[in-house]
Protein backbone atom coordinates (compact mmCIF):
# COMPACT_ATOMS: atom_id res chain seq x y z
CA UNK A 1 0.00 0.00 0.00
CA UNK A 2 1.18 3.49 -0.81
CA UNK A 3 1.58 5.77 2.21
CA UNK A 4 -0.81 8.65 2.52
CA UNK A 5 0.69 11.90 1.25
CA UNK A 6 1.76 14.36 3.88
CA UNK A 7 -0.23 17.57 3.67
CA UNK A 8 1.69 20.73 4.45
CA UNK A 9 0.00 22.89 7.03
CA UNK A 10 -0.69 26.57 6.32
CA UNK A 11 2.36 28.83 6.43
CA UNK A 12 3.60 29.73 9.88
CA UNK A 13 6.43 31.74 11.37
CA UNK A 14 8.93 32.89 8.77
CA UNK A 15 6.83 31.59 5.88
CA UNK A 16 4.02 34.04 6.65
CA UNK A 17 6.39 36.91 5.90
CA UNK A 18 8.22 35.28 2.99
CA UNK A 19 5.14 34.60 0.88
CA UNK A 20 3.98 38.25 0.51
CA UNK A 21 7.50 39.29 -0.44
CA UNK A 22 7.64 36.54 -3.04
CA UNK A 23 4.36 37.69 -4.56
CA UNK A 24 5.56 41.29 -4.69
CA UNK A 25 8.83 40.34 -6.37
CA UNK A 26 6.98 38.12 -8.85
CA UNK A 27 4.73 41.00 -9.82
CA UNK A 28 7.79 43.22 -10.21
CA UNK A 29 9.46 40.62 -12.40
CA UNK A 30 6.38 40.42 -14.61
CA UNK A 31 6.38 44.19 -15.03
CA UNK A 32 10.13 44.30 -15.74
CA UNK A 33 9.83 41.46 -18.25
CA UNK A 34 6.99 43.29 -19.98
CA UNK A 35 9.16 46.40 -20.30
CA UNK A 36 11.97 44.26 -21.69
CA UNK A 37 9.64 42.84 -24.34
CA UNK A 38 8.44 46.32 -25.21
CA UNK A 39 12.02 47.49 -25.82
CA UNK A 40 13.65 44.43 -27.38
CA UNK A 41 10.69 42.33 -28.47
CA UNK A 42 9.75 43.97 -31.78
CA UNK A 43 11.37 42.05 -34.59
CA UNK A 44 12.80 39.40 -32.26
CA UNK A 45 11.15 36.46 -34.01
CA UNK A 46 8.56 33.81 -33.24
CA UNK A 47 10.87 31.67 -31.10
CA UNK A 48 11.62 34.55 -28.74
CA UNK A 49 7.95 35.38 -28.33
CA UNK A 50 7.10 31.72 -27.71
CA UNK A 51 9.70 31.58 -24.93
CA UNK A 52 8.38 34.87 -23.56
CA UNK A 53 4.86 33.44 -23.46
CA UNK A 54 6.09 30.46 -21.42
CA UNK A 55 7.85 32.81 -19.00
CA UNK A 56 4.73 34.94 -18.55
CA UNK A 57 2.61 31.82 -18.03
CA UNK A 58 4.98 30.61 -15.32
CA UNK A 59 4.90 33.98 -13.58
CA UNK A 60 1.11 33.99 -13.73
CA UNK A 61 1.04 30.51 -12.20
CA UNK A 62 3.28 31.74 -9.41
CA UNK A 63 1.01 34.69 -8.67
CA UNK A 64 -2.17 32.63 -8.88
CA UNK A 65 -0.93 29.90 -6.54
CA UNK A 66 -2.55 29.91 -3.12
CA UNK A 67 -0.93 26.84 -1.60
CA UNK A 68 1.72 26.82 1.12
CA UNK A 69 4.43 26.30 -1.51
CA UNK A 70 5.01 28.33 -4.68
CA UNK A 71 4.41 26.69 -8.03
CA UNK A 72 7.50 24.91 -9.42
CA UNK A 73 6.88 26.80 -12.65
CA UNK A 74 7.72 30.05 -10.89
CA UNK A 75 11.36 29.08 -10.44
CA UNK A 76 11.60 27.96 -14.06
CA UNK A 77 9.95 31.14 -15.29
CA UNK A 78 12.31 33.34 -13.28
CA UNK A 79 15.37 31.51 -14.60
CA UNK A 80 13.96 31.58 -18.12
CA UNK A 81 13.35 35.32 -17.97
CA UNK A 82 17.01 35.95 -17.12
CA UNK A 83 18.23 33.58 -19.82
CA UNK A 84 16.01 35.19 -22.44
CA UNK A 85 16.89 38.73 -21.39
CA UNK A 86 20.61 37.99 -21.60
CA UNK A 87 20.34 36.07 -24.87
CA UNK A 88 18.33 38.69 -26.76
CA UNK A 89 19.91 40.93 -27.84
CA UNK A 90 23.23 40.48 -25.99
CA UNK A 91 24.10 36.99 -27.26
CA UNK A 92 22.35 37.36 -30.61
CA UNK A 93 23.92 40.75 -31.34
CA UNK A 94 26.97 41.25 -29.07
CA UNK A 95 27.63 44.66 -30.57
CA UNK A 96 24.29 45.91 -29.31
CA UNK A 97 25.47 47.39 -26.00
CA UNK A 98 28.44 49.03 -27.64
CA UNK A 99 26.15 50.50 -30.27
CA UNK A 100 23.98 52.12 -27.63
CA UNK A 101 21.28 49.49 -27.08
CA UNK A 102 19.64 50.04 -23.68
CA UNK A 103 20.63 47.60 -20.95
CA UNK A 104 18.26 48.77 -18.22
CA UNK A 105 15.51 46.27 -19.20
CA UNK A 106 17.93 43.36 -18.79
CA UNK A 107 19.18 44.77 -15.49
CA UNK A 108 15.64 45.09 -14.13
CA UNK A 109 14.68 41.58 -15.24
CA UNK A 110 17.79 40.00 -13.72
CA UNK A 111 17.39 41.99 -10.49
CA UNK A 112 13.77 41.00 -9.90
CA UNK A 113 14.47 37.42 -10.99
CA UNK A 114 17.25 37.16 -8.42
CA UNK A 115 14.82 38.29 -5.71
CA UNK A 116 12.17 35.81 -6.84
CA UNK A 117 14.64 32.92 -6.88
CA UNK A 118 16.04 33.88 -3.47
CA UNK A 119 12.63 34.19 -1.78
CA UNK A 120 11.32 31.03 -3.45
CA UNK A 121 14.32 29.04 -2.28
CA UNK A 122 14.07 30.38 1.25
CA UNK A 123 10.33 29.69 1.40
CA UNK A 124 10.79 26.12 0.22
CA UNK A 125 13.62 25.55 2.69
CA UNK A 126 11.60 26.95 5.58
CA UNK A 127 8.67 24.69 4.69
CA UNK A 128 11.01 21.71 4.31
CA UNK A 129 12.54 22.39 7.70
CA UNK A 130 9.08 22.46 9.27
CA UNK A 131 7.69 19.40 7.45
CA UNK A 132 10.42 17.44 5.60
CA UNK A 133 8.08 14.79 4.20
CA UNK A 134 5.68 17.33 2.72
CA UNK A 135 8.21 19.23 0.59
CA UNK A 136 9.95 17.45 -2.29
CA UNK A 137 13.72 17.46 -2.08
CA UNK A 138 16.23 18.76 -2.92
CA UNK A 139 16.12 22.13 -1.23
CA UNK A 140 18.85 24.70 -0.73
CA UNK A 141 19.55 27.19 2.01
CA UNK A 142 20.71 29.73 -0.57
CA UNK A 143 19.73 29.70 -4.21
CA UNK A 144 22.55 29.43 -6.70
CA UNK A 145 20.27 30.79 -9.40
CA UNK A 146 19.63 33.98 -7.45
CA UNK A 147 23.38 34.52 -7.03
CA UNK A 148 23.92 33.99 -10.77
CA UNK A 149 21.13 36.43 -11.63
CA UNK A 150 22.47 39.03 -9.21
CA UNK A 151 25.93 38.49 -10.67
CA UNK A 152 24.48 39.21 -14.11
CA UNK A 153 23.09 42.47 -12.74
CA UNK A 154 26.48 43.48 -11.35
CA UNK A 155 28.26 42.56 -14.59
CA UNK A 156 25.79 44.49 -16.74
CA UNK A 157 26.03 47.55 -14.51
CA UNK A 158 29.83 47.36 -14.52
CA UNK A 159 30.14 47.16 -18.29
CA UNK A 160 27.52 49.87 -18.70
CA UNK A 161 29.56 52.22 -16.50
CA UNK A 162 32.93 51.08 -17.84
CA UNK A 163 31.89 51.94 -21.38
CA UNK A 164 31.45 55.56 -20.35
CA UNK A 165 34.69 55.87 -18.38
CA UNK A 166 37.76 57.39 -20.05
CA UNK A 167 40.57 55.05 -21.02
CA UNK A 168 43.47 55.00 -18.52
CA UNK A 169 46.65 56.63 -19.71
CA UNK A 170 49.21 55.75 -17.03
CA UNK A 171 51.25 52.69 -16.17
CA UNK A 172 50.53 52.48 -12.45
CA UNK A 173 48.84 49.57 -10.73
CA UNK A 174 45.42 51.20 -10.87
CA UNK A 175 45.67 51.92 -14.58
CA UNK A 176 46.93 48.43 -15.35
CA UNK A 177 44.17 46.85 -13.26
CA UNK A 178 41.51 48.98 -14.92
CA UNK A 179 42.85 47.96 -18.31
CA UNK A 180 42.55 44.32 -17.26
CA UNK A 181 39.00 44.83 -16.00
CA UNK A 182 37.93 46.36 -19.28
CA UNK A 183 39.77 43.87 -21.49
CA UNK A 184 37.83 42.74 -24.52
CA UNK A 185 38.92 39.11 -24.72
CA UNK A 186 36.59 36.25 -23.81
CA UNK A 187 38.74 35.27 -20.81
CA UNK A 188 38.79 38.84 -19.49
CA UNK A 189 35.01 38.92 -19.54
CA UNK A 190 34.71 35.40 -18.14
CA UNK A 191 36.77 36.36 -15.09
CA UNK A 192 34.76 39.55 -14.54
CA UNK A 193 31.43 37.74 -14.86
CA UNK A 194 32.55 34.89 -12.59
CA UNK A 195 33.72 37.37 -9.98
CA UNK A 196 30.36 39.15 -10.20
CA UNK A 197 28.57 35.83 -9.60
CA UNK A 198 30.72 35.21 -6.51
CA UNK A 199 30.05 38.76 -5.38
CA UNK A 200 26.32 38.20 -5.94
CA UNK A 201 26.42 35.16 -3.66
CA UNK A 202 28.26 37.16 -1.01
CA UNK A 203 25.77 40.02 -1.23
CA UNK A 204 22.91 37.54 -0.79
CA UNK A 205 24.61 35.89 2.18
CA UNK A 206 25.50 39.25 3.76
CA UNK A 207 21.88 40.41 3.49
CA UNK A 208 20.69 37.20 5.14
CA UNK A 209 23.31 37.62 7.85
CA UNK A 210 22.17 41.18 8.51
CA UNK A 211 18.58 39.99 8.98
CA UNK A 212 19.82 37.22 11.27
CA UNK A 213 21.57 39.77 13.45
CA UNK A 214 18.44 41.93 13.51
CA UNK A 215 16.35 38.93 14.56
CA UNK A 216 18.81 38.08 17.33
CA UNK A 217 18.78 41.68 18.58
CA UNK A 218 14.97 41.68 18.57
CA UNK A 219 14.92 38.43 20.54
CA UNK A 220 17.28 39.89 23.13
CA UNK A 221 15.16 43.05 23.41
CA UNK A 222 11.86 41.16 23.76
CA UNK A 223 10.43 40.66 27.22
CA UNK A 224 11.28 37.22 28.64
CA UNK A 225 8.43 34.76 28.87
CA UNK A 226 7.72 31.24 30.04
CA UNK A 227 8.24 29.74 26.57
CA UNK A 228 11.51 30.91 24.94
CA UNK A 229 10.95 28.66 21.90
CA UNK A 230 7.60 30.27 21.11
CA UNK A 231 9.12 33.73 21.60
CA UNK A 232 11.98 32.86 19.24
CA UNK A 233 9.57 31.61 16.58
CA UNK A 234 7.45 34.74 16.86
CA UNK A 235 10.36 37.20 16.81
CA UNK A 236 12.42 35.46 14.12
CA UNK A 237 9.32 34.89 12.02
CA UNK A 238 8.92 38.63 11.58
CA UNK A 239 12.34 38.69 9.92
CA UNK A 240 11.84 35.47 7.97
CA UNK A 241 14.87 33.91 9.61
CA UNK A 242 14.68 30.14 10.02
CA UNK A 243 18.37 29.83 10.89
CA UNK A 244 18.28 32.15 13.91
CA UNK A 245 15.06 30.54 15.11
CA UNK A 246 16.65 27.09 14.93
CA UNK A 247 19.79 28.22 16.76
CA UNK A 248 17.76 29.81 19.54
CA UNK A 249 15.43 26.84 20.04
CA UNK A 250 17.78 23.90 19.56
CA UNK A 251 18.42 23.47 23.29
CA UNK A 252 14.70 23.24 24.05
CA UNK A 253 13.67 20.84 21.27
CA UNK A 254 14.26 17.16 20.85
CA UNK A 255 16.98 16.34 18.39
CA UNK A 256 18.31 19.88 18.55
CA UNK A 257 21.92 18.80 18.09
CA UNK A 258 21.14 16.77 14.98
CA UNK A 259 19.06 19.63 13.60
CA UNK A 260 21.92 22.05 14.12
CA UNK A 261 24.32 19.73 12.33
CA UNK A 262 21.90 19.33 9.43
CA UNK A 263 21.46 23.07 9.13
CA UNK A 264 25.21 23.63 9.14
CA UNK A 265 25.52 21.00 6.41
CA UNK A 266 23.07 22.95 4.25
CA UNK A 267 25.00 26.16 4.85
CA UNK A 268 28.35 24.58 4.02
CA UNK A 269 26.91 22.99 0.89
CA UNK A 270 26.01 26.36 -0.60
CA UNK A 271 29.29 27.90 0.55
CA UNK A 272 31.38 25.04 -0.82
CA UNK A 273 30.15 25.80 -4.33
CA UNK A 274 31.33 29.39 -3.97
CA UNK A 275 34.74 28.24 -2.81
CA UNK A 276 34.96 26.25 -6.03
CA UNK A 277 34.11 29.34 -8.08
CA UNK A 278 36.76 31.37 -6.26
CA UNK A 279 39.35 28.72 -7.06
CA UNK A 280 38.50 29.05 -10.75
CA UNK A 281 39.37 32.76 -10.86
CA UNK A 282 43.19 32.44 -10.81
CA UNK A 283 43.02 29.33 -12.99
CA UNK A 284 41.20 31.27 -15.69
CA UNK A 285 43.80 34.00 -15.37
CA UNK A 286 46.67 31.57 -15.84
CA UNK A 287 44.86 29.99 -18.76
CA UNK A 288 44.63 33.34 -20.51
CA UNK A 289 48.33 33.97 -20.01
CA UNK A 290 49.32 30.52 -21.25
CA UNK A 291 47.16 30.88 -24.34
CA UNK A 292 48.59 34.32 -25.02
CA UNK A 293 52.18 33.16 -24.59
CA UNK A 294 51.62 30.15 -26.82
CA UNK A 295 50.20 32.38 -29.55
CA UNK A 296 53.10 34.82 -29.19
CA UNK A 297 55.71 32.08 -29.38
CA UNK A 298 54.07 30.53 -32.41
CA UNK A 299 54.19 33.87 -34.19
CA UNK A 300 57.92 34.45 -33.64
CA UNK A 301 59.56 35.05 -37.05
CA UNK A 302 63.11 34.02 -37.89
CA UNK A 303 65.16 36.90 -39.30
CA UNK A 304 67.49 34.93 -41.48
CA UNK A 305 67.51 31.16 -41.56
CA UNK A 306 71.29 30.87 -41.45
CA UNK A 307 71.87 33.05 -38.45
CA UNK A 308 68.75 31.83 -36.64
CA UNK A 309 68.17 35.25 -35.20
CA UNK A 310 64.72 36.00 -33.79
CA UNK A 311 63.03 39.38 -34.11
CA UNK A 312 61.18 39.90 -30.82
CA UNK A 313 60.13 43.48 -31.44
CA UNK A 314 56.92 42.90 -33.34
CA UNK A 315 55.83 39.59 -31.86
CA UNK A 316 56.25 40.49 -28.19
CA UNK A 317 55.16 44.11 -28.40
CA UNK A 318 51.85 43.32 -26.74
CA UNK A 319 53.14 40.62 -24.40
CA UNK A 320 52.24 42.71 -21.36
CA UNK A 321 48.59 42.32 -22.28
CA UNK A 322 48.94 38.54 -22.04
CA UNK A 323 49.54 38.82 -18.29
CA UNK A 324 46.44 40.92 -17.66
CA UNK A 325 44.25 37.88 -17.18
CA UNK A 326 46.61 36.51 -14.51
CA UNK A 327 46.56 39.85 -12.70
CA UNK A 328 42.79 40.03 -12.97
CA UNK A 329 42.27 36.47 -11.73
CA UNK A 330 44.63 36.88 -8.78
CA UNK A 331 43.13 40.19 -7.65
CA UNK A 332 39.57 38.86 -7.99
CA UNK A 333 40.47 35.72 -6.04
CA UNK A 334 42.15 37.78 -3.32
CA UNK A 335 39.15 40.07 -2.86
CA UNK A 336 36.65 37.21 -2.93
CA UNK A 337 38.67 35.16 -0.42
CA UNK A 338 38.86 38.08 2.01
CA UNK A 339 35.11 38.70 1.77
CA UNK A 340 34.36 35.00 2.26
CA UNK A 341 36.61 34.86 5.32
CA UNK A 342 34.88 37.88 6.84
CA UNK A 343 31.44 36.39 6.19
CA UNK A 344 32.39 33.01 7.66
CA UNK A 345 33.78 34.74 10.74
CA UNK A 346 30.61 36.80 11.24
CA UNK A 347 28.31 33.80 10.78
CA UNK A 348 30.34 31.72 13.24
CA UNK A 349 30.19 34.50 15.82
CA UNK A 350 26.43 34.81 15.33
CA UNK A 351 25.94 31.07 15.79
CA UNK A 352 28.02 31.14 18.98
CA UNK A 353 26.02 34.09 20.34
CA UNK A 354 22.76 32.27 19.62
CA UNK A 355 24.06 29.15 21.38
CA UNK A 356 25.03 31.12 24.50
CA UNK A 357 21.69 32.94 24.55
CA UNK A 358 19.75 29.70 24.04
CA UNK A 359 21.62 28.06 26.91
CA UNK A 360 20.86 31.04 29.16
CA UNK A 361 17.16 30.85 28.25
CA UNK A 362 17.13 27.11 28.96
CA UNK A 363 18.58 27.67 32.44
CA UNK A 364 15.91 30.28 33.12
CA UNK A 365 13.06 27.86 32.37
CA UNK A 366 11.34 26.45 35.48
Amino acid sequence: MRPDPVVLAPPAGAEQHLRPRLSAYTAGLGLAFGLYLAVHGPGAGVAVWACAALVLAGLAAGLAGRGPLPSPWLRRAAAGSVALALAVPLAVAPAGPAAGAPLWPQILVALFASRVLAEESELRFSAFWRAPRAVPAPVALQSGGSAAALGAVLALVFYQLAGRAPAPGGTGFGEVLWGALTGDSALHRAIVVLFCVVLGHLVEAAARHRRDRAALAAFQAAAPGPDPAARAREVCGRYGRTWTEMLLTRTSTSGGGAAAEAFEAFRHASRRFVYGLVALLPLLGFLGTVVGLAAAMAALPLDGAAEGRVDLTGSLAGLALKFQTTLLGLVASLVASLLLAWLDKSETELAAACAVLAAAEARREP
